[in-house]
């Protein structure tokens, strides 16, 4: 198993505010007898959401817009394992990400009678937001055999809306 440090990289592309399935590829190292790297890639593609407008029940509407996101991020954190074991080690994250999100956006409404309008004045438009901010987790690796192992993790980008994955990963050592 790994020793008590390490550092990882990950590539990852998301969306934020959903919940999707994530693709993630990191590659890590041990540094030393106590470090390892790991950079990765993860990713999410897709946002819904409804709001309810209007004044009284006579102009009542149920505006809608749809939402797709999509998003990448590179990280670079590092791990301290807790224990060594021959099963499992939990281990803590900290480290930095680089990310990146494009959004467009469609709205419209319901009237009174159930008819689908456009909102009067309102367009499809798109968006892009960057930045690098902080990554924090933990997580347990567990051993198979020699060469292969397990990770159950929780990380969490500290952007303006937070950015959460849950993940299970195989590891290969070679």
């Amino acid at each position: 198993m790994n020793k008590n440090f390490a550092v990882e990289g990950s590539y990852t592309d998301y969306s934020s505010d959903t919940t999707d399935t994530s693709m993630s590829a990191t590659n890590g190292a041990a540094l030393e007898t106590a470090i390892s790297a790991l950079p990765g890639y993860k990713s999410l593609i897709g946002l819904t959401g409804t709001t309810l407008t209007g004044t009284g029940t006579t102009n009542a509407k149920i505006t809608s817009s749809e939402t797709l996101s999509s998003g990448r991020n590179i990280d670079l954190s590092g791990l301290y394992y807790f224990t060594q074991s021959d099963s499992f080690e939990p281990f803590v994250k900290l480290g930095v990400s680089a990310w990146n999100v494009k959004s467009e956006f469609s709205a419209f409404q319901y009237d009174n009678a159930g008819v689908l309008t456009t909102i009067a004045g309102a367009t499809d438009f798109s968006g892009k937001a960057s930045g690098t901010d902080v990554i924090y987790g933990i997580g347990i690796d567990g051993k198979i055999n020699d060469t292969i192992k397990y990770r159950v993790d929780f990380e969490r980008i500290k952007a303006d809306d937070d950015i959460d994955n849950i993940g299970i990963s195989m590891l290969y050592s070679f």
